[in-house]
């Protein structure tokens, strides 16, 4: 697709102009666009691909959720089984996040929109994503204190009837639990 958009291209801005130093700026400015397209296209797919293997080597919601469940009621797991069954680590802090509706009528996805961006946000580490239940997501981002929620914030003041929570950044299975709490 690429080589088919930039050939047609050369030929309509060749129609364009015979000036070489226009003709280098505008090809160079061209191909700097498409390059950055493709590249943005890439990293897209790349994020989907890993976020549905994730998916599927985690296993499903239902055992993600009955996981969590566990940790968050003080259950007997062991942190081990629970690092492996949910490919999160809890060796470290932990800033949890709540997100939902209260009302029946919002759209399940404004509650997938909200925690895509969070996901998003969390550049550089992987939270761990429950669905808690139909109008529930529950999130956790590892790491220091100072996420930048601004991202998430914006897109919850946009959508009607969705909430979030955020706990504090807290440290090892109890903090995950604490923040969560």
């Amino acid at each position: 697709g690429q080589d088919f958009v930039w050939r047609h291209w050369m030929r309509k801005v060749f129609t364009l102009t015979s000036d070489p130093d226009e003709l280098r700026d505008v090809l160079d400015v061209s191909a700097r666009s498409m390059a950055a397209f493709v590249d943005a296209t890439i990293a897209g797919i790349y994020h989907q691909i890993q976020a549905e293997r994730d998916e599927l080597t985690r296993g499903t919601h239902a055992e993600r959720r009955e996981i969590v469940g566990l940790i968050l009621d003080g259950a007997p797991i062991t942190q081990r089984q629970a690092e492996r069954q949910l490919g999160y680590e809890f060796e470290r802090n932990h800033t949890a996040l709540v997100i939902w509706s209260p009302r029946a009528n919002t759209a399940l996805t404004d509650l997938d929109r909200v925690t895509e961006t969070i996901l998003r946000s969390a550049a550089g580490t992987r939270p761990l994503s429950v669905l808690a239940g139909a109008g529930t997501r529950w999130v956790w981002i590892p790491g220091e204190d100072g996420h930048d929620l601004a991202d998430v914030i914006t897109v919850v003041n946009q959508l009607a009837g969705v909430r979030m929570a955020v706990g504090p950044t807290a440290a090892g299975i109890d903090g995950f639990r604490r923040s969560h709490l």
